[in-house]
C-alpha cells in the first residue's frame, strides 16, 4: 500500500490521472484484438501460430492462477485512489495487464529480433505494470508475478513450440480439426470443475477459448483449402492489414447485434471471429488487387 501511496504522491492530479489510463489501455481488448490479427497476417505459418496460442492461452492460466492465489485487489477504503479500469473487480495476483503485457511484447521481441524493440518492448511491459500499480487495481507482487510469468510462458513456448508444432502436425486432418475445436471447450471445462478456480467468474472464458478454437480451426482449413501468400511489400500488408481489420470488427459486431446474449453464444460469436481472422481475411487477401508473386507460405 506504501508504493501506491508514494506513487500517487508523487504524479498525482488530472494529468497524470490520464496519461496512466492512457498506458494501461495498451493492454485493452480492442488493442490487443488488432494487435493480435495484424501480427497474424503478417507474420510466418509457425510464429503466427505460436503467436496466438501464447496471446490467448494466457489468459486462462492467467485467471486460473488468480481463484487459486485468491488475493484481493487493495480496498478502495485504505487511504489511496482506485481507477478502476480495465479490471473484472476480483482477484489480484498475478496482474493480467503485467502478464499479458510481458507475454505479448516478449513474444514480438523474440520474432522481431532487433535491439531497439527489445528495448522498446521492455518500457512497455514496465510502463504498463506501472500504470496498474498507480490506478491502485494491483500491489507491486501482482506485477512482479505477472512479470514472471508472462516472460515464462513467452520464452518457454517459443522454445518448445516446433517440437510441439511438429508432433501436432503428424496426426491425422480430421484429428487436427477435432483437437483444435475440443480442446478450449475441455479447458473451459476442466476450468469450471475446479471449485477455488472457478470462483473467478467463467464470463470471460467463454469468448477468449471461442476465438482460440476459431482460429486454430480456421487457419488447418486455410493451409488446406487457399493456401494464401504471404505479402512481402509493405503496401501490400497495409493494404491486407486495413482490409482485415474492418472485416473481423464489422464481424465481431454484427455476430453480437444478431446473437442473444450469453456465455455460450460468446464462445459461438468467437469462433466466427476466430474463423474470420484465420480463414475469411485469408481468402479474401488472396483477392484483393496488388497480389504479390510467390510462392504459398511454408507450414
Amino acid at each position: 500500500m506504501e508504493w501506491i501511496k508514494a506513487l500517487q504522491a508523487v504524479m498525482g492530479g488530472p494529468f497524470w490521472d490520464g496519461f496512466w489510463v492512457t498506458i494501461s489501455k495498451i493492454y485493452s481488448e480492442n488493442v490487443m484484438l488488432a494487435l493480435l490479427v495484424i501480427v497474424y497476417w503478417v507474420s510466418s505459418r509457425s510464429y503466427k501460430r505460436y503467436f496466438v496460442t501464447l496471446v490467448i492461452g494466457q489468459l486462462w492460466v492467467v485467471a486460473g492462477l488468480k481463484g487459486l492465489i485468491g488475493i484481493q485487489r487493495p480496498p478502495m477504503d485504505a487511504g489511496i485512489r482506485v481507477i478502476q479500469v480495465d479490471t473484472d473487480g476480483t482477484f489480484s495476483t498475478p496482474s493480467g495487464h503485467a502478464t499479458g503485457s510481458a507475454s505479448v511484447f516478449s513474444a514480438l521481441a523474440l520474432g522481431i529480433r532487433h535491439r531497439w524493440f527489445t528495448a522498446l518492448a521492455i518500457l512497455v511491459i514496465l510502463l504498463v505494470g506501472t500504470s496498474r500499480l498507480y490506478l491502485g487495481v494491483h500491489y507491486p507482487t501482482d506485477l512482479l508475478a505477472g512479470w514472471a510469468l508472462g516472460l515464462l510462458l513467452a520464452v518457454g513456448l517459443y522454445y518448445a513450440w516446433r517440437p510441439l508444432e511438429a508432433a501436432l502436425g503428424r496426426l491425422p486432418f480430421g484429428a487436427q480439426l477435432a483437437l483444435a475445436l475440443l480442446a478450449p471447450t475441455a479447458l473451459m471445462a476442466l476450468w469450471a470443475g475446479i471449485p477455488v478456480i472457478a470462483r473467478v467468474g467463467l464470463s470471460e472464458q467463454f469468448a477468449t477459448m471461442g476465438a482460440l478454437a476459431g482460429i486454430w480451426v480456421g487457419d488447418l482449413l486455410e493451409e488446406r483449402l487457399v493456401r494464401a501468400e504471404r505479402a512481402d511489400g509493405l503496401r501490400r500488408q497495409v493494404l491486407n492489414c486495413l482490409c482485415g481489420l474492418v472485416l473481423v470488427f464489422a464481424v465481431r459486431f454484427a455476430l453480437k447485434a444478431v446473437m442473444p446474449a450469453g456465455e455460450w453464444a460468446d464462445f459461438i460469436r468467437y469462433i466466427g471471429v476466430g474463423l474470420t481472422v484465420a480463414l475469411l481475411a485469408p481468402w479474401v487477401f488472396s483477392r484483393l488487387p496488388l497480389r504479390p508473386a510467390g510462392k504459398a507460405v511454408a507450414s
